[in-house]
């Protein structure tokens, strides 16, 4: 017996079903990605945490940074940290409106030894935030993927049931 819809694989539900699958599998790619890269970064985090040298530093000044948008103006700290007998200035990566840190404020950071330039604060945002914001971002695509893998699956089946 003759039926058209088992010659043809070209109707609309499995058409759909085929993009809905593919991109499945490309988020799902990002996501491998994206989990590697953040558990490198978290991987570095813990090991700066663990074999880094401590020291107090100062908060010496904050620096206005003007932003972009409309949001304003943000502070940026930029510390002072004596190591191997030579003064640092260093100034954070990130900014912030209020201020993070009052001028004069003892601060934590871990710096390697070699180049206390490379110096972070021995904090969450110092260490984590960048893997955490990487594999938070992966988390959220995998159930993006699996949301696009079923509705392959439901197309898949209701065309063929059609």
């Amino acid at each position: 017996m003759y039926d058209a819809r088992m010659i043809t694989n070209n109707s609309p539900g499995l058409v759909l079903s085929k993009v809905f699958r593919i991109f499945s599998y490309l988020v799902a790619v990002a996501v491998a990605v994206e989990l590697v890269i953040g558990l490198v970064l978290l991987n570095n985090a813990w090991e700066r945490r663990d074999t880094w040298n401590r020291a107090q530093a100062t908060v010496s000044a904050l620096e206005k940074v003007e932003s972009s948008s409309d949001a304003g103006e943000t502070w940026r700290p930029i510390f002072s940290l004596s190591a191997g007998g030579k003064e640092y200035s260093i100034r954070s990566s990130s900014s912030s409106n209020p201020p993070a840190y009052r001028i004069g404020e003892q601060v934590e950071m871990l710096y390697p030894s070699e180049n206390p330039a490379e110096a972070v604060t021995n904090t969450f945002a110092g260490l984590y935030v960048l893997p955490c914001v990487i594999l938070g971002l992966a988390g959220m695509e995998s159930v993006l993927a699996l949301a696009f893998f079923l509705i392959s699956c439901y197309l898949r089946r209701r065309s063929y049931e059609s």
